[in-house]
């Protein structure tokens, strides 16, 4: 799986794509520990993670090792908004068992299958070409 982000501080946002198989949670946490070590990361910024071309191969146990993550991890257990971005059954699928498992209940998080929708929610509906262009380059490296 191949992982990215960018931290957009004047957007109040965190850009992340994700791409391939997902059928290692160990992976997708160890993402998340590189991500809030980033000196640029800051607990109250909103995500915009697009798994649109992810495949999922996860078990609910995954899901609940990777809420569970989440939880001891007091810096993740702020106010904001997550938006996930998804394109096939599979992704909404892992997104609801991860909605619906998470425990933070200061973290707002919704499916979405369109960008400028995921923005127009998270109130960045400005940072739309930014957050495209950044995609786009995610997807071509």
């Amino acid at each position: 799986m191949k992982s990215d982000y960018k931290i957009a501080i004047d957007y109040n946002l965190i850009v992340e794509y994700h791409s391939g198989t997902l059928s290692e949670i160990s992976r997708f946490i160890n993402f998340r520990k590189q991500l809030i070590s980033d000196p640029l990361f800051l607990p109250n910024q909103n995500l915009i993670i697009d798994l649109r071309d992810v495949n999922f191969e996860i078990t609910g146990d995954d899901v609940t090792t990777y809420t569970a993550f989440v939880s001891e991890n007091s810096i993740l257990n702020t106010e904001k908004k997550v938006a996930l971005i998804t394109a096939a059954p599979n992704q909404v699928v892992s997104s609801t068992l991860y909605k619906m498992a998470q425990k933070n209940v200061l973290q707002q998080i919704k499916i979405f299958s369109t960008l400028d929708r995921a923005l127009e929610w998270l109130g960045a509906s400005n940072a739309y070409e930014y957050t495209h262009q950044t995609l786009l380059s995610f997807k071509e490296e």
